[in-house]
């Protein structure tokens, strides 16, 4: 069965209106800001994660599925556990963005497939519910922790490469530990040297 998260919209909303109805009178930017919030909230459908029920979770707003599980170390292997529905299935691994250390993995901007990379492999390997999976961006991954878009309680806390390079020597990887309520702010992205191991979670683009 596919469920809907989007109880932590509400509570926003709600918050929100609180503190933003102890204006007298509310500036013309919280009105806005609340009616954003309210227009969020009220679109379920459009601005929270599916589960669809297959170890994959659906972003209607990114037009995107995730894989509910990271990879673990065993090639194109996922935690997800289908009798549980949950990630119990082992252990996440760990991989690096680039065994080179260098920019023989990407094209400068992004991981294209080129050189040894781990994480690359990891996902273009896993084979779940059909679907061609990738490594994601960091603007996709900081989507993810958006309050407005989609509930992060489905993706396990750790640090994870993001498909994006830096430099010819470094990527960028999203701690979720610090992903709170809020959503993280740019410095909860770090830069690191793309040997350094993370894990992965993938993405596929589309349903």
């Amino acid at each position: 069965m596919k469920k809907k998260y989007s109880a932590r919209l509400l509570l926003a909303v709600s918050i929100t209106a609180i503190l933003l109805l102890r204006c007298k009178p509310p500036a013309e930017e919280n009105i806005m800001e609340l009616s954003l919030l309210y227009y969020y909230a009220t679109k379920p459908g459009a601005y929270s994660v599916i589960d669809n029920g297959d170890g994959t979770v659906y972003s209607a707003f990114q037009k995107s599925t995730w894989a509910k599980c990271s990879q673990m170390d065993t090639a194109g292997a996922n935690q997800y556990n289908p009798l549980a529905d949950d990630c119990s299935g082992g252990s996440p691994g760990l991989f690096e963005y680039c065994s080179a250390g260098d920019g023989s993995c990407d094209d400068g901007t992004t991981l294209n497939g080129t050189g040894s990379s781990g994480a690359w492999s990891a996902c273009v390997n896993l084979t779940l519910a059909g679907l061609a999976w990738r490594v994601p961006t960091m603007e996709e991954m900081g989507n993810l922790t958006d309050l407005y878009i989609v509930d992060i309680s489905l993706f396990a806390a750790g640090e994870y490469w993001s498909s994006t390079a830096q430099d010819a020597t470094r990527g960028w990887s999203l701690n979720f530990i610090s992903a709170d309520l809020g959503g993280p702010t740019i410095t909860n992205f770090t830069v690191n040297n793309k040997t350094l191991m993370f894990h992965v979670r993938c993405v596929s683009s589309g349903p």
